[in-house]
C-alpha cells in the first residue's frame, strides 16, 4: 500500500523548513528524485531565479525568466473562469515572450 502523507503546512505556526528542518523525515528519500534528469533541470533553474530575483522582481517576472532560463518557447496559463479579465492581461503579459496556450477551468463545459 502506498504511503499517504498529509500536508497541512499553512496551519503551521513554526516554519522551521525555512532553517531547513525536513518536518517529515523524507529529505533522504526524497534527494533520489532530484537525481532524475528532467526535475533536476527544473529544481536548478528554479533555485537561480530565486537566487538572483526572489523579493525583487514581481512573481509574473519571475515566471518569464524562470520559463527563460529553461528555454521554453511556449507557455501554459490554467485559469479560473472568474479570474478571466486577469487571464486575459497576464495572457497578453507572456505573448511577449512566449507562445500561450491557455486553458479556462469551465472548458467543455
Amino acid at each position: 500500500m502506498k504511503e499517504q502523507l498529509t500536508l497541512r503546512c499553512a496551519l503551521c505556526e513554526k516554519k522551521d523548513c525555512r532553517d531547513g528542518k525536513d518536518c517529515f523525515g523524507r529529505a533522504d528519500r526524497d534527494k533520489e528524485i532530484y537525481k532524475n534528469e528532467p526535475i533536476s533541470r527544473l529544481h536548478r533553474a528554479a533555485s537561480a531565479i530565486e537566487a538572483r530575483h526572489y523579493c525583487k522582481e514581481p512573481r509574473l517576472r519571475e515566471v518569464i525568466l524562470f520559463a527563460k532560463e529553461l528555454g521554453c518557447s511556449k507557455i501554459g496559463l490554467a485559469f479560473c473562469i472568474g479570474l478571466e479579465s486577469e487571464a486575459k492581461i497576464i495572457s497578453q503579459i507572456l505573448a511577449r515572450e512566449f507562445e500561450v496556450i491557455s486553458v479556462c477551468c469551465k472548458v467543455c463545459g
